[in-house]
């Protein structure tokens, strides 16, 4: 139950990632987006009022996506840290888990090997041979 615990928080951490790395993706091509538009784009000499406040309206517009999509990768780092941690928790008890039941089974096979170490000598002892013959 732990392993697939540890395997089910490994993989929402893993997704949470590659959401991340989408939204990294998507904001970095909005501010390429933003900056070349605003060096690049401008609206020249001979432009009306109304071009200028279409060129500012939309300028407006892409600054709002461009913070609405830090917002988003805010969002994501946050989520991404809670599996991350979630996630290392669940490995951590795993490994305990994993020692416990390790020094359990070492102790089993210790008992397990004087018990057939005792039989075996009982029975030379009655039989009067050497298990070693």
């Amino acid at each position: 139950m732990a392993e697939r615990e540890e395997r089910e928080e490994r993989r929402l951490m893993a997704q949470s990632q590659q959401d991340l790395d989408l939204a990294l993706g998507r904001l970095e091509e909005l501010r390429a987006y933003r900056q070349s538009y605003a060096t690049g784009e401008r609206p020249g000499s001979g432009t009306t009022a109304l071009q200028w406040q279409d060129y500012h309206r939309f300028m407006q517009r892409l600054e709002h996506a461009v913070s609405a999509q830090e917002q988003i990768v805010a969002e994501g780092q946050s989520k991404r840290e809670a599996h991350q941690k979630r996630w290392m928790a669940k490995r951590q008890r795993l490994e305990s888990l994993s020692r416990i039941v390790d020094r359990f089974q070492k102790q089993e096979a210790g008992e397990e090997q004087r018990r057939q170490q005792k039989q075996q000598d009982e029975l030379a002892a009655r039989g009067g041979y050497s298990v070693h013959d």
